[in-house]
C-alpha cells in the first residue's frame, strides 16, 4: 500500500479521528461487544462448573455423613439390644441357679419312684395271674405312667428355665 492509498487528513483530537474513521470505530465496538458476551459466557460457564463441582462434592459429603449417622444409629441399636439380651440372660441364669437344686432333687425322687414301681411290676409279673394281681399291675402301670409324666414335666421345666 502506498501512502496515497490512505486518506491522510490532519487530526487535532481523538473525537475528530472517530468522526473521520467511523467505520473502523463501529467495527471495533462490534468486535468488543461480540467479545464481551463470549467472555461473559466463558466466565459464566466456569462459575457454573465450579458450582456443579461444589454441589456434587457437597452432595457426596452429605450422603456420606448421613450414611455414617445411619450406621452409628444401627450400632447403638444393636448395643442396646445386646445389653437387654445380657440382662435377660443373667435373670434366666439366676432363676436357673435358684431352681436347679430343687428341680434336681425332684428329678431324683421321681427317678427313684419310677425305678421302684418298675421293679415292683417286674416282680409281680412272675406271680400268679389272678384278677387281683392283674388289677394291682394295672394300678402300678398307671402309677408308673403318672410318675413318668411328672418326671418329663420336671425335665421340661428345667430346660425352659
Amino acid at each position: 500500500m502506498k501512502p496515497n492509498d490512505y486518506d491522510l487528513q490532519p487530526v487535532d483530537s481523538y473525537d475528530e479521528y472517530e468522526e473521520i474513521q467511523p467505520a473502523e470505530s463501529n467495527n471495533k465496538e462490534k468486535k468488543e461487544k461480540k467479545e464481551q458476551p463470549d467472555k461473559l459466557l466463558a466466565v459464566t460457564n466456569s462459575i457454573d462448573q465450579v458450582c456443579q463441582t461444589v454441589n456434587s462434592a457437597t452432595t457426596t459429603v452429605a450422603e456420606a455423613v448421613k450414611s455414617i449417622a445411619d450406621v452409628r444409629l444401627q450400632i447403638e441399636t444393636m448395643d442396646h439390644e445386646l445389653s437387654m439380651f445380657i440382662v435377660e440372660s443373667q435373670k434366666n441364669l439366676e432363676k436357673f441357679q435358684q431352681f436347679a437344686p430343687m428341680l434336681e432333687k425332684q428329678l431324683e425322687n421321681a427317678s427313684l419312684r419310677i425305678d421302684r414301681i418298675t421293679d415292683t411290676i417286674l416282680a409281680q409279673s412272675s406271680a400268679s395271674l389272678t384278677p387281683e394281681s392283674l388289677q394291682k399291675q394295672q394300678m402300678l402301670a398307671s402309677l408308673l405312667s403318672q410318675t413318668n409324666d411328672i418326671f418329663n414335666n420336671l425335665l421340661v421345666k428345667m430346660i425352659s428355665i
